[in-house]
């Protein structure tokens, strides 16, 4: 049975696949510097690294697994939707399964 889920993804894993995602994740980290680690840090400002690492994990995998060029827009929008949908599947706050209609960030998740 392992013999068969190895035929089927070792062509994800080849080394021309690896190469290129290599490629653009360096792309992407080189693409974040400028854009915003530089600007910041010539202003002098301070900035939520945790925040930047979520956006920056998601633009590269949108980059080297899908090869596509997520927008900002889209991200902010993926990081509030899956906030979301995590406070609601993983936690599972009983009074949002219950009394749905008095929160209206369920209404957005579904």
């Amino acid at each position: 049975r392992w013999k068969h889920s190895r035929k089927g993804t070792a062509p994800a894993f080849s080394s021309n696949h690896i190469k290129r995602m290599n490629r653009v994740c360096g792309e992407e980290l080189d693409r974040w510097k400028v854009e915003v680690l530089d600007p910041l840090a010539d202003a002098g400002r301070s900035f939520d690294v945790g925040k930047e690492m979520i956006h920056l994990t998601i633009r590269v995998i949108s980059a080297a697994a899908f090869e596509y060029d997520i927008s900002k827009e889209e991200v902010d929008d993926f990081v509030r939707n899956f906030e979301i949908s995590s406070r609601e599947f993983i936690i599972m706050d009983p009074f949002h399964r219950w009394f749905p209609f008095l929160f209206p960030q369920v209404w957005r998740a579904k």
